[in-house]
């Protein structure tokens, strides 16, 4: 009997131990790069849109995924941090139910084929970045490049939104980033972060993290975004008013030693109106579009 109160007793100390050590773990999540570190972020993006023309359903598919590689050439004396960061490869297949497909590979040679061309080039540009400890891309060498990337195929460049602007891209880039809170964190902490994406059709995500689980370095966040976006854009001469709006759900998790991301898994939910003038009786015309995408991302230290 004194044995297993001893053994009863010697658990509840243990749980005791775990459970407060366990709430007293907190971590600050900051950039925290090393001069000379190399990091390979895949990421894997699958997209089934379902819009409605003119009285006809039209889907379409399309699986993307890109490889980049990130090397941090050196910590600034204002404590940023100075990257290049090149595409190491692109690779997308498209298919509707109308019969339409297009796809490219940069990792293959398709003189046929003008995208794989045009994407091809981005895989040569070597940009360089400087990036806050919070995840923020403040300055950009080298974005004009892609514009030359992309005269053999200027519809390329609508199609990927991020390659649009610098400031485009340093939305994108500075998104993939935008989980660093303010404070040290605990399971069970929580917070908000909104970014306003104005180069990317006037693009609000409000995203809430929580933290569920801390082993060792890693952290693993639980997030649920709300994207909203109302803009009016230009397309073969026609102002096409969009209205946008969704959510997006997951989970990540941080590597908390240098700050960045391990993984990432999301599923997105967008619907999509578009109005405008329909070109052959000038009549309005609205299209209803719905977007469900699931990504995934990982970065691998190499």
């Amino acid at each position: 009997m004194k044995l297993r109160k001893t053994a009863l007793l010697l658990i509840t100390v243990s749980l005791f131990f775990t459970i407060s050590t366990q709430a007293k773990t907190k971590k600050l999540l900051r950039f925290n790069l090393q001069k000379g570190s190399v990091y390979e972020m895949t990421m894997d993006m699958n997209n089934i849109m379902d819009q409605k023309v003119m009285g006809q359903q039209v889907k379409m598919d399309q699986k993307m995924k890109m490889i980049a590689t990130m090397t941090v050439e050196d910590v600034l004396p204002n404590n940023n941090f100075l990257v290049s960061y090149i595409y190491k490869s692109m690779k997308m297949d498209m298919s509707t139910t109308m019969g339409n497909t297009m796809s490219f590979d940069t990792d293959k040679q398709d003189d046929n084929n003008p995208a794989s061309e045009a994407f091809k080039g981005l895989t040569k540009i070597k940009l360089k970045m400087e990036i806050t400890p919070l995840g923020k891309v403040v300055n950009i060498e080298g974005f004009d490049r892609f514009d030359n990337a992309f005269t053999a195929m200027p519809q390329a460049k609508e199609m990927l939104k991020m390659f649009s602007s610098e400031e485009s891209f340093k939305s994108s880039i500075g998104q993939t980033f935008n989980y660093f809170p303010e404070e040290k964190i605990a399971v069970g902490d929580s917070w908000d972060t909104t970014q306003k994406m104005d180069a990317i059709m006037n693009m609000e995500i409000n995203m809430h993290f929580e933290v569920t689980d801390i082993q060792k370095d890693d952290v693993v966040l639980k997030i649920d975004s709300d994207i909203n976006s109302d803009t009016t854009i230009e397309q073969n001469g026609m102002d096409i008013d969009m209205k946008m709006n969704g959510n997006q759900t997951g989970n990540m998790t941080i590597n908390s030693k240098d700050g960045m991301l391990n993984t990432s898994n999301m599923t997105q939910a967008m619907s999509i109106l578009m109005k405008m003038k329909n070109p052959q009786n000038n009549e309005d015309m609205e299209i209803p579009m719905k977007i469900n995408s699931t990504i995934a991302v990982s970065v691998s230290k190499m």
